[in-house]
């Protein structure tokens, strides 16, 4: 079972991990895909995806990692 502390710690790394790069890759999305401040709109999407995608990724190596 993976306690709460870590759980955690991998959110953290996946939200930082998903904006920098999604940060980094921005500029070669198209006008759509890319975010516009104080609104929910395609970009904060495609951010989001990117962050859950990559938590699911460090846990499935964390628990790898575990066996």
């Amino acid at each position: 079972m993976i306690s709460f502390r870590q759980r955690f710690a991998l959110a953290a790394a996946a939200v930082i991990a998903g904006n920098a790069l999604y940060l980094g890759l921005q500029h070669f999305l198209p006008l759509s895909g890319r975010h516009q401040p104080f609104r929910i709109d395609l970009g904060l999407m495609a951010d989001f995806w990117l962050c859950v995608v990559l938590y699911n990724v460090f846990l499935f190596f964390y628990r790898r990692s575990r066996h």
